[in-house]
């Protein structure tokens, strides 16, 4: 007994003997927010994040062969025709290598499968070519408006129905076998075109999946604003049959193909493919982004769109962009198990859609918008945009409302964490600045395109620095005792600067807020202890 008290003496007179700035230090040790074990934590968290995401975005399935029953998609026998094609070299609308060799080998195809196919019952097989003159207008198209008129634009069409009467309903599937005049084609867009002829093949030995007809559009004029798409949906006789379209493009050369556009609204025709398809990968923010003009350029989805009045779906390669419209095109250098991947989600689509109800009257189903985006490629998130506005308002309320009762008790503190934020945010945008104009002189602009992890390197990490460093320098000039305090309102803050942002996407009805939605998720455990704080303030 005797020992234990002596031992407790001690420790009193051990505290009794603390000078003031030690116990400062001892507190501010106390309550600080994050020990070394919680960064070990998150930093295991975002490694874990970054690689996972890495090998589910290069994840592709195996090639495959044909099976006996040909139900399946093959990629080994598409990529056969597609090097042929790809080897033609240059192919610019009307030289001769698109209009003689592509077009002229296309046709070869088709007439192989034709005669491959001539003793399947019930299967009704049409090849058609078309020579279409015309003038139409373009109103936002790269740079500026423009009226463009055309003059004897090829198109290669054929036809698969079952029975021998032609169905009055039927959906199109679209590819161009023209090139930029500087590039073989090989991904854009000669993988589609191969692709098209695997579907072909598969619907010819299968008819009974024909349950509306398919017309498959290989159209010579794309890379010269979009003209045999139009001189088809304008003036072929097989217009006024069809309900929908997929159209199927690339901007770079393999990888995970894309859906970045679908409708304009109906969502039957998007359930379809969410519904249907083998491995999703799909975003609002690219349809959204692709719609509004930013990006210089355009698919033969807007043709489709504006003058045929059919709705559809827009998939395309965006891997490895940097050899996309360059003499680097070329069908070898496209990802193995890209046109697998891509076949079979547009297979299982097709099959999907061909059984829709919806196509009989699609124009009764297209007055609803709404939010969609896939997680990884693991699953696809869909909800209405009317949805999405109301979680976005009751967030927007949420935070506003309590950064007004903040504001109105902790006036000082906040305008405080007002300036910091502010200047925090300059900081890293001139970092950031300052990294680009480095980058420029050291290893030359974009060098970052072919190595992704280059643009961590040279911006996100100074980013970060910068931005942890000033809060840092910022925040040691406060008390021990207001850092918590004061690291809440910098939070508030944030929150409040994602609520305006959320407004405005809110009030001109962009359903890509949603991604601003999902940032605001931390928000809520901030909020809980905010409001947790407001009964002790009163």
């Amino acid at each position: 007994m005797s020992v234990r008290r002596r031992h407790d003496d001690r420790k009193s007179a051990q505290h009794l003997l603390e000078t003031e700035p030690e116990r400062e230090e001892k507190v501010e040790k106390d309550t600080s927010l994050l020990k070394p074990s919680h960064w070990t934590l998150i930093a295991i968290f975002y490694l874990a994040l970054i690689f996972g995401a890495s090998y589910l975005h290069k994840c592709l399935p195996h090639p495959k062969d044909p099976n006996r029953d040909e139900t399946q998609f093959s990629e080994k026998r598409a990529v056969k025709v597609l090097r042929e094609l790809s080897d033609f070299g240059w192919k610019p609308a009307g030289s001769y290598n698109c209009e003689e060799l592509t077009r002229t080998r296309i046709l070869q195809e088709l007439q192989a499968i034709l005669h491959e196919n001539r003793d399947v019952e019930s299967l009704r097989f049409e090849i058609d070519t078309q020579y279409a003159s015309g003038c139409f207008h373009i109103p936002v198209h790269d740079i500026e408006p423009m009226n463009i008129c055309y003059r004897n634009v090829s198109n290669v069409i054929a036809r698969l129905g079952k029975g021998a009467k032609k169905d009055q309903i039927a959906v199109l599937l679209n590819c161009h076998y023209d090139s930029w005049p500087t590039s073989n084609a090989g991904s854009d867009d000669l993988s589609s075109c191969a692709l098209m002829l695997e579907l072909i093949r598969l619907f010819s030995k299968n008819p009974h999946l024909l349950h509306h007809d398919v017309i498959f559009l290989f159209n010579g004029a794309e890379e010269s604003s979009l003209l045999a798409a139009h001189g088809f949906i304008t003036q072929h006789s097989w217009r006024h049959e069809i309900r929908a379209f997929i159209n199927l493009e690339a901007s770079g050369s393999g990888g995970r193909e894309l859906l970045f556009q679908a409708g304009p609204a109906n969502q039957w025709l998007l359930n379809s493919y969410l519904d249907a398809a083998v491995h999703p990968h799909c975003s609002v923010i690219g349809q959204e982004v692709f719609q509004s003009g930013v990006v210089p350029g355009d698919t033969d989805f807007r043709i489709f769109r504006d003058h045929g009045r059919v709705p559809g779906l827009d998939l395309a390669f965006v891997q490895n962009g940097y050899w996309w419209h360059t003499e680097f095109d070329t069908a070898e250098r496209i990802t193995s198990g890209s046109l697998q991947r891509a076949g079979e989600n547009v297979f299982a689509t097709l099959s999907h859609l061909l059984r829709s109800p919806y196509l009989e009257k699609p124009a009764e189903y297209a007055d609803r918008k709404t939010v969609f985006f896939d997680f990884l490629g693991l699953f696809v998130a869909v909800y209405p945009l009317t949805l999405s506005h109301l979680i976005n308002t009751v967030f927007m309320l949420t935070v506003l409302s309590l950064t007004v009762h903040r504001m109105y008790t902790r006036t000082r503190l906040y305008l405080l964490a007002i300036r910091d934020y502010i200047l925090t945010i300059l900081t890293m945008a001139a970092i950031i600045k300052a990294m680009t104009f480095m980058s420029l002189f050291t290893y030359g602009a974009l060098r970052w395109y072919t190595r992704h992890w280059l643009a961590l390197v040279a911006y996100g990490l100074p980013c970060v620095w910068a931005g942890l460093s000033v809060q840092g320098l910022l925040c040691a000039r406060l008390a021990p005792k207001r850092r918590a305090e004061y690291g809440s309102a910098l939070e508030l803050i944030h929150l409040t600067l994602l609520s305006v942002v959320l407004l405005i996407f809110t009030y001109y009805d962009i359903a890509s807020g949603f991604l601003f939605a999902l940032l605001s998720i931390p928000a809520i455990k901030s909020l809980v202890v905010h409001f947790g704080a407001w009964p002790s303030e009163f």
